[in-house]
């Protein structure tokens, strides 16, 4: 057990883009999971993941905006993972290309993902929104109250996310909160939190830390409401910044 590597699954939803990101409500970008697409970036920690393929023996995912090919990945032979760049990813305006290739650089698998033509109505307002973190005591967990406000400004939105502590620009990732535990207690902890130990490209990985392992916080009893929207809210999206968490939650 001294040589294991805790990794958890990355649950958080959606949400997964830096806060200069325009974010909407409602709106999918272009990455969704399909019998060709297995885990996309803003759920597995950056990775594209497809579904495994006898037929498949490497991947080409070219990132195009405007028509233009911006970037070009290649998975490594056998393999079904890639990992983009968060600034590529969290941007709704670019479309993909996916390839599956064979044995002998044929193509078997062509794929166009393109993103919503949906006109956004709900666009996210990042202001200091309320976070409730408890690391403490039998019960763990953080989330957070995100706020979208209407295009027009006269109502707003709230909506139940993870919370994460900070952001690792250099890596383009978010880091959870997390609680500390001993490897007897590892399993529960992670059990309690929704979590699963497993190697993958869809996980964000820590080391033990000095015989103890760091587990990321879920939300708690509020796992089930992730996702859930409110009816719209008379008021500037402001507004909604200002609410306690728990007044927060009454309104949801």
């Amino acid at each position: 057990m001294k040589n294991h590597i805790l990794v958890f699954i990355s649950l958080f939803t959606f949400m997964f883009v830096n806060s200069q990101t325009t974010q909407y409500l409602g709106v999918k970008p272009a990455l969704q999971k399909s019998r060709i697409i297995k885990n996309v970036p803003y759920e597995s920690n950056g990775y594209l993941v497809m579904h495994k393929n006898s037929r498949i023996d490497y991947w080409i995912i070219k990132a195009i905006e405007d028509g233009k090919v911006q970037r070009v990945y290649e998975t490594n032979r056998g393999e079904n993972h890639i990992r983009l760049e968060q600034k590529i990813f969290s941007n709704r305006s670019y479309s993909y290309k996916i390839l599956g290739m064979s044995k002998t650089n044929e193509t078997i698998i062509d794929l166009d993902a393109m993103p919503t033509e949906d006109e956004p109505t709900w666009i996210y307002n990042d202001c200091n929104r309320p976070t409730c973190v408890k690391t403490t005591g039998a019960s763990n967990y953080a989330y957070a109250m995100q706020i979208f406000e209407h295009i027009n400004n006269d109502s707003y939105k709230l909506k139940l996310s993870n919370a994460w502590s900070h952001v690792d620009e250099e890596e383009g990732i978010r880091i959870p909160y997390y609680i500390e535990v001993s490897e007897n207690n590892l399993g529960d902890a992670l059990t309690d939190q929704g979590h699963s130990i497993y190697q993958g490209p869809s996980s964000q990985t820590y080391l033990p830390n000095n015989g103890m392992y760091k587990v990321a916080l879920g939300m708690g009893e509020w796992m089930s409401d992730i996702g859930t929207t409110t009816d719209p809210i008379n008021g500037i999206g402001n507004e909604g910044c200002t609410l306690s968490f728990g007044t927060a939650l009454n309104r949801m």
